[in-house]
């Protein structure tokens, strides 16, 4: 045994009790009351009593009538549930933990003692065969929080022996089921809705967080590591009463956190609104149209349903211009889009359905697709209506020579001979770039036909990049700028242009003839050059303007490069200390070119001599610096206003335009500044922004 037992009454329960389990003598026969009468033990010693009748020693079989004599003695109220859980915390071999001892315990088949308790304990608990004052007290409170922490210790030197011995299998525990029925007799316990109301006593405010602590380690680094399905139970008892803290008004207080985690999450809904707000989004500012994300992001919406995943696509984008024509806005992009880009979409998603799968789905949405937003009589429902119907025939049309939809079906549908749009050709990027190679005016025509509704957008725009790219390469400078001028005139042409491209694509190799720019000083011209730098340049800043593109979007560049000053630099001005003296030349050249009058009064302009000494990336390098000399030179009377105004209108020429962005910000800067000289820049500002005269090609 493993201590031994004196004269007390205690003896005499351990007696009886031995003697009773020797004789196989059933539980309801144990005469409890002459021994209480003749031996009145405390419930602490009589608990001692019946669990020490197990021998861990000898046997690591349990003897079914221990558990059935804790059963009637708990019931008659000889000991009590706390007592019995301090008893065998006392004496369990488990929490010991000595391999010499138990060993052969571990190794058993049977379940141990500590596992029998617990499950015993739980039913009576479960099935109400026990007072509320035996389990809802601070004992039997006190019992269970020294169980969960002893046990965790035990789980963990088990832990550290498996990762000793290099094995990490989680879940692979000798104790699994003490683990689990100590875990769910707490559970069971302190999950009693009438357990809350421990939180009357006075010694529970002062335990309880102490306890919630016990029961989220035990949860945590027990039952999960274990991976057993109780797994959480003991940390979601913690979040409630009677462990839960409470305000002044006896609510539970709950953080942002668990605030956000009892919220539960909406169901998916594929609503019409839901995805007229993200092709909206998508078509709106920069597009972010590429094939594969619209692709990807429709059929997993409509879980590859293609029938559905094209009509919801087809929807949407009538959804968007008609919200486009009711608002008043710009519908260029989103009629391009419609007519050009949704083709290429929905051949894409079909490419490998069933044949006639695409005309299927696009004949029986647009019979479906209302054509007539505004009632007969509203200001603007003819507009609208004409253009709905232009979009839709043009969109089948674009369908017909993508073979998505036959002639007949695309005829049938849009009726109106004002409606019918003539059949085009389709083009391919590779038969454009041959076509356009050595020709300018083609190229130009076909840079033009992007705001065509035809279907062949997406291989214009391919042309368009290859073009530029080769352009670049070749070092032909005169056709692109061309091709900027094209795109400079009709700046929408680049909403259409990204629907199929990233703006990368488009701007590094700009980037690269900017910063790559060679200025020939013995050249005969130096205005052509200038022109060709200041297109491209111009063309950089509009689409960076348009897009508020970062440096990430931009594409690549170099970091210390002219392009980099310019689209992500300062345009600050300097003193002429901070100038190397070739700057201060150059800046003298054009400050003259621009001022220095004849005997006439006229200005001599900017001639050869000022750019030929001059690389267009110095010069737009000095722009802020030229306007801050021109406006401390009015400032201190060396030279009137009108002057300044006269000279620095000549900036307005195109072949200088770019350099009234630089000019332009500096101004703003500087009036955020006290320097005593806004009525000078307003001056200023006023003669750039509202030129005397100006020609065709400046406007």
């Amino acid at each position: 045994m493993p201590h031994a037992l004196t004269g007390s009454p205690s003896e005499g329960w351990s007696v009886a009790l031995s003697n009773a389990a020797k004789r196989h003598i059933r539980p309801e026969h144990l005469p409890l009351r002459e021994l209480a009468a003749r031996h009145p033990a405390t419930p602490r010693d009589i608990a001692d009593a019946v669990i020490l009748l197990h021998d861990v020693e000898s046997d690591s079989f349990v003897n079914p009538l221990i558990p059935k004599y804790i059963e009637v003695l708990v019931l008659s109220g000889s000991t009590r549930i706390s007592d019995v859980l301090l008893s065998l915390l006392q004496h369990s071999a488990f929490v010991k933990h000595s391999p010499s001892e138990h060993e052969d315990s571990l190794a058993s088949v049977f379940p141990s003692l500590e596992e029998q308790v617990f499950s015993l304990l739980r039913v009576l608990v479960i099935n109400s065969k026990l007072p509320v004052s035996q389990w809802r007290s601070k004992a039997t409170t006190f019992a269970l929080t020294r169980w969960l922490h002893e046990a965790r210790k035990v789980n963990e030197r088990e832990v550290g022996k498996q990762l000793s011995a290099g094995l990490m299998a989680a879940g692979a525990s000798t104790h699994t089921g003490i683990f689990e029925s100590l875990g769910l007799l707490v559970i069971s316990i302190f999950g009693q809705p009438t357990f809350r109301e421990i939180e009357k006593q006075r010694w529970w405010t002062a335990r309880k967080q102490a306890i919630a602590i016990e029961m989220q380690s035990y949860d945590a680094n027990v039952l999960q590591w274990l991976q057993s399905q109780y797994t959480g139970h003991l940390q979601n008892l913690t979040k409630n009463r009677p462990f839960r803290t409470l305000d002044d008004k006896g609510m539970p207080i709950f953080t942002d956190e668990e605030l956000l985690m009892i919220i539960p999450a909406l169901p998916m809904s594929n609503t019409r609104a839901g995805l007229f707000i993200w092709l909206n989004a998508c078509l709106c500012a920069r597009p972010l149209t590429d094939d594969a994300s619209v692709r990807n992001y429709i059929l997993v919406r409509y879980s590859e349903n293609l029938q559905e995943a094209a009509a919801g696509l087809i929807v949407a984008s009538f959804d968007v211009l008609t919200n486009a024509i009711l608002r008043g806005d710009s519908t260029l992009a989103i009629r391009s889009f419609v007519c050009n880009k949704l083709p290429l979409v929905l051949q894409g998603l079909f490419s490998f359905a069933e044949p006639n799968a695409s005309e299927a789905a696009i004949q029986g949405t647009l019979s479906a697709v209302n054509m007539e937003p505004l009632t007969p009589l509203t200001v603007g429902a003819t507009e609208a209506r004409d253009v709905l119907k232009k979009t839709r025939a043009d969109f089948l049309q674009a369908c017909v020579m993508h073979t998505l939809v036959s002639d007949a079906v695309a005829t049938a549908m849009s009726p109106e001979p004002s409606a019918t749009t003539a059949k085009a050709t389709r083009y391919t990027r590779e038969g454009l770039i041959t076509q356009c190679a050595n020709n300018t005016a083609r190229l130009e025509a076909t840079i033009m036909e992007l705001d065509g509704m035809q279907g062949n957008a997406g291989a214009i725009a391919g042309c368009l990049i290859g073009i530029v790219d080769n352009l670049v390469t070749a070092k032909d400078t005169m056709t692109l700028k061309s091709v900027c001028n094209v795109l400079l005139r009709k700046i929408e042409l680049v909403d259409v242009l990204l629907q199929y491209t990233q703006p990368a694509d488009l701007l590094t190799p700009l980037y690269r003839t900017l910063d790559d720019w060679v200025h020939d000083e013995d050249q005969s011209e130096f205005q052509p050059p200038y022109e060709e730098f200041a297109c491209i340049l111009l063309l950089v800043l509009a689409i960076h303007h348009r897009y508020d593109l970062t440096a990430h979007e931009a594409g690549a560049f170099t970091t210390d490069g002219f392009v980099a000053k310019v689209l992500f630099g300062q345009w600050q001005s300097f003193t002429t200390a901070e100038l190397s003296e070739q700057q201060i030349a150059q800046l003298s050249k054009w400050i003259e070119g621009l001022y220095a009058t004849d005997e006439h009064g006229e200005t001599t302009g900017i001639g050869d001599e000022v750019m030929s000494h001059c690389p267009p990336q110095a010069f737009y390098f000095l722009v802020p610096t030229l306007f801050e000399q021109s406006v401390l030179a009015c400032k201190s009377g060396q030279m009137p206003v009108e002057t300044a105004r006269g000279g620095l209108e000549f900036l307005l020429e195109p072949f200088l335009l770019p350099s009234l962005i630089g000019g332009l910000l500096w101004i703003v800067k500087r009036s955020w500044e006290d320097h005593a000289d806004g009525d000078i820049l307003l001056q200023i500002l006023d003669k750039l922004l509202r030129p005397s005269s100006s020609s065709q090609d400046m406007q």
